[in-house]
C-alpha cells in the first residue's frame, strides 16, 4: 500500500489539495442593532486547511453598507491584498500556504442622518468583481454575510395646561399641567429625565395635594417628585412609548393683577450609544387677573343714633374703597324712601 522506491520497484506522487475557508465576523455581532454614529468593525478570516498552497479570490460586496456609512481602516495581512473596486466593495487576493491563516479588517461608521428601520448588510462572494445580481437580504445560515438593523433614537417634550397657556387666571383658580415625554425613535432611552422649573409658579401658587401623577402608556407609574421648586421624573422609555406627568396648582389668594405664572420644562434622554438627546424647553404662562374688592362706608353728621329735630340738616357721606388687586366697578343704590317721606333734599349727591 505504501511505495518505498528504495526497496520496491514503484513510483509515488503526493496529491496537493489546498482548501480555502472564509469566515466573516463583526463587532457588534451580526444581527445586533446599531444606531447613527456607531462604528461596526468587520473581520474576514481566510484559512488554508489543505496540504498545498491555495489562491484567495473573494469580493466583499459593500453596496448596502456605503450608502449608510463611511468605510475606513481597510487592512489586509500579507500576503493578502485588499483592493477597492469603485465604491461597490473590495476584492481580496493572494496565496496562502498550507495551514496558513490571514485576516482582512475594516470599520464602518453609520451615518449620522441614516433613517431607522434600514439594514446595514454586506456579503462575501467568490470572485474579484461585484456580482451582477447582488443579494439583497442577508441570511447567515445560507450566505457569508452580516446584517445590522439600524435604530434611530428620538425624544420630544411637550407641555399643556388647562386653562391653556396664555389664558388669564384669577386668585383662587386651579391650573392643571400635563407634561409629556415621548420616545419617537426605535431604541430604548435610559434614563429619561424630565425637569419642570416651578420657581415662578410656587411663589404665587400652591401645589394641590395628591395631584402629582405619572403614567407610561396609560399605565400608572412612579409619580414625579418635588424638591424645593423643581419637579422631576426619571425612568426608562421603550421605543414608541410616552410618559405623561400631571399635577395641579392653585393660585394664592391676594395675588396682584399683572403677575405672571410661568414655568419651563426641560428633558434629556440617553440612547444606547451616541450623545444625549436634549429637545428644546417648553414653557407655559398665565397672567393673573386682579380681583376687585369694593368696600362701602356710610356716615352722617350728626352721626347715626343721635336725635334730630325739625328743621335740622343731616349730611350723609358714602365712601367707596377698592381693597382688591384690580380695578372694580361701583354700582350701588342708596334707598332714601324712609328719609324723603319726612325730609327734603337740600343738596344733590356729588
Amino acid at each position: 500500500e505504501v511505495c518505498d522506491p528504495a526497496t520496491q520497484l514503484c513510483t509515488t506522487h503526493p496529491v496537493v489539495s489546498p482548501k480555502i475557508a472564509v469566515v466573516k465576523s463583526s463587532d457588534p455581532v451580526s444581527g445586533s442593532n446599531v444606531v447613527a454614529g456607531q462604528d461596526i468593525k468587520y473581520t474576514l478570516t481566510f484559512s488554508n486547511t489543505g496540504n498545498g498552497a491555495g489562491e484567495v479570490a473573494y469580493f466583499d460586496d459593500l453596496r448596502q453598507v456605503v450608502d449608510k456609512g463611511a468605510l475606513s481602516g481597510l487592512t489586509a495581512d500579507a500576503p493578502l491584498v485588499a483592493t477597492m473596486v469603485g465604491s461597490d466593495g473590495f476584492s481580496v487576493t493572494g496565496t496562502l500556504a498550507a495551514g496558513e491563516t490571514k485576516s482582512v479588517t475594516y470599520s464602518v461608521k453609520v451615518n449620522a442622518d441614516v433613517v431607522g428601520g434600514v439594514f446595514v448588510n454586506n456579503f462575501v462572494v467568490p470572485g474579484t468583481t461585484p456580482p451582477v445580481d447582488p443579494p439583497e437580504v442577508c441570511d447567515p445560515a445560507t450566505q457569508l454575510c452580516t446584517t445590522h438593523p439600524v435604530q434611530v433614537p428620538g425624544f420630544t417634550v411637550a407641555k399643556a395646561a388647562d386653562p391653556a397657556s396664555g389664558t388669564n387666571v384669577a386668585a383662587g383658580q386651579t391650573i392643571t399641567y400635563t407634561v409629556t415625554g415621548s420616545n419617537t425613535g426605535n431604541t430604548t432611552l435610559d434614563p429619561v429625565v424630565l425637569t419642570d422649573d416651578l420657581s415662578k409658579v410656587l411663589d404665587n401658587a400652591t401645589l394641590v395635594d395628591g395631584s402629582l401623577k405619572a403614567t407610561v402608556d396609560s399605565v400608572d407609574g412612579a409619580a414625579p417628585t418635588l424638591s424645593g421648586t423643581t419637579l422631576s421624573w426619571t425612568g426608562a422609555l421603550e421605543a414608541g412609548k410616552s410618559v405623561v406627568l400631571t399635577y395641579q396648582v392653585k393660585i394664592n389668594d391676594g395675588v396682584a393683577g399683572g403677575v405672571l405664572i410661568n414655568n419651563k420644562v426641560t428633558g434629556t434622554a440617553k440612547p444606547p450609544t451616541g450623545p444625549e438627546i436634549t429637545p428644546p424647553p417648553v414653557t407655559t404662562e398665565h397672567p393673573v387677573d386682579g380681583t376687585p374688592a369694593i368696600e362701602v362706608l356710610k356716615s352722617s353728621v350728626p352721626s347715626t343714633t343721635n336725635r334730630v329735630v325739625g328743621g335740622q340738616e343731616i349730611t350723609y357721606t358714602l365712601t367707596f374703597k377698592n381693597v382688591g388687586t384690580a380695578d372694580g366697578e361701583i354700582s350701588f343704590y342708596d334707598d332714601l324712601t324712609n328719609v324723603l317721606d319726612d325730609a327734603v333734599m337740600t343738596k344733590d349727591p356729588a
